[in-house]
């Protein structure tokens, strides 16, 4: 029965009308293999603690072979999930940040930026009077307009 649940679950799997080339047969059964070499060392290996199970990982031979395998896609991340919106404002107090309220963009470069708008955050927070109420205006505006904000 758990074959057939098994086979069943595959069957019916997001990838399951795609059809592997050779190359790509070969590369799954060596793949399979080594992820099969990492469950003898931890059958549990996909639970428990992350970080104990992270070293077993890391010394595994899957490891070495995922990490030379060419990356498929373009990973990227959201910088307003990735950290907390108070760390991205601490980020401002550097010196070589720069904002524009109209554009509602950042910029980053100790190279002065002398593009039209663009004013660094310690000097429009100078100018703003309280920068408390500065920190909150650029926390509303990346929290809210994180569709619009870039960086």
């Amino acid at each position: 029965m758990r074959k057939e649940m098994i086979y069943k679950d595959a069957a019916e799997g997001f990838s399951s009308d795609i059809e592997l080339t050779k190359n790509g047969l070969i590369s799954e059964r060596k793949l399979n293999a080594l992820r099969n070499e990492l469950l003898d060392i931890d059958p549990m290996i996909v639970t428990g603690d992350f970080y104990t199970k992270k070293k077993i990982i890391e010394k595994s031979r899957i490891y070495e072979a995922l990490m030379e395998m060419p990356k498929g896609v373009v990973h990227h991340l959201h910088l307003t999930a990735a950290c907390d919106v108070f760390q991205l404002v601490k980020l401002t107090y550097k010196d070589y940040v720069y904002y524009s309220e109209h554009k509602n963009v950042f910029k980053v470069s100790k190279t002065p930026i002398t593009e039209e708008g663009f004013i660094k955050t310690n000097t429009l927070r100078k100018h703003w009077g309280n920068a408390n109420s500065f920190d909150e205006m650029l926390s509303k505006r990346i929290l809210l307009g994180h569709d619009e904000i870039k960086c």
